[in-house]
């Protein structure tokens, strides 16, 4: 897999930490390092992240990474098998006084 992103994205540091979580292999590849044009022939939209899985396989957009993520590669799991905990935690680490344990 490679992940094409730039440090100071926040949604490809959230796609960088959740392959790191799960310990899935991927090369870094810095979209403002590429030659101009070569990231619009990876993702016609421009925006980063994309990972590339190989063959001609990339998903654009952090949601859809990590929810493929979290579909193809369960273990360990990106949220809490509680529903509200593990929502809550994805939306907003301080939305509810009610703690989460799990």
């Amino acid at each position: 897999m490679k992940l094409y992103t730039y440090q100071r994205n926040s949604a490809g540091e959230r796609v960088r930490i959740a392959l790191g979580l799960k310990g899935l292999a991927y090369e870094y590849v810095s979209v403002p390092a590429m030659p101009e044009g070569a990231y619009d022939r990876i993702n016609p939209q421009g925006l980063m992240p994309a990972l590339d899985l190989g063959e001609g396989q990339i998903i654009a957009q952090s949601g859809a990474i990590l929810a493929f993520l979290e579909e193809t590669f369960p273990d360990p799991p990106l949220l809490s098998p509680d529903p509200f905990c593990g929502r809550r935690r994805a939306a907003s680490p301080c939305s509810s006084p009610r703690r989460c344990t799990r």
